[in-house]
């Protein structure tokens, strides 16, 4: 279990380094615009989504991988121990501020016209919150599976190797 911990850590900080770093570079390369077509804002709410969702399937990545290769063997149940650590984590998160801030106050904050990316657009920041959240979720457990196997074929291959050196290439006990 404290693989998995060490593994969440690994992907809650890789989540906040990557988000940080891709969307600072998309805001400098792309800018903010404001002034986009309905459209146009559809495509940007998919961008973000995509965007949250590529970088959940990195960090989890990682993440899945640093419990691998704490974990040692069975590097997918330590992926899939990653992910269900992460959610009961993200949950108890969200439930808590939920109880901060009230059920009624964040959904009709959620749904507020003023919210809406611009007046009569018909995007609001649910929606895509909603969509970022769902592909986010799918993008956490194919990263936390598939970097549990790669950690774990990491671990392995280092076992081999040490193995195949035998107990005289290493290095001796001192007397």
């Amino acid at each position: 279990m404290l693989a998995a911990a060490a593994g969440v850590l690994a992907a809650f900080g890789s989540f906040l380094v990557l988000a940080v770093l891709i969307g600072a570079s998309g805001i400098a390369v792309v800018g903010m615009p404001l002034d986009l077509a309905p459209r146009d804002w559809h495509r940007l709410a998919t961008v973000i989504a995509l965007g949250a969702a590529l970088v959940s399937l990195l960090a989890y990545l990682f993440g899945g991988y640093v419990a691998a290769r704490l974990g040692g063997r069975d590097g997918l149940q330590h992926g899939l121990r990653v992910f269900s650590l992460a959610v009961l984590v993200l949950g108890l998160l969200g439930l808590l501020a939920l109880s901060m801030a009230g059920p009624v106050s964040v959904g009709s904050g959620l749904r507020q016209p003023g919210l809406e990316a611009t007046p009569g657009q018909g995007i609001r920041f649910g929606d895509v919150a909603t969509k970022a959240a769902i592909w986010s979720l799918i993008a956490m457990l194919l990263g936390s599976l598939a970097g549990g196997a790669l950690g774990s074929r990491a671990h392995r291959r280092r076992h081999r190797t040490e193995a195949a050196r035998g107990p005289s290439s290493g290095s001796t006990p001192s007397p």
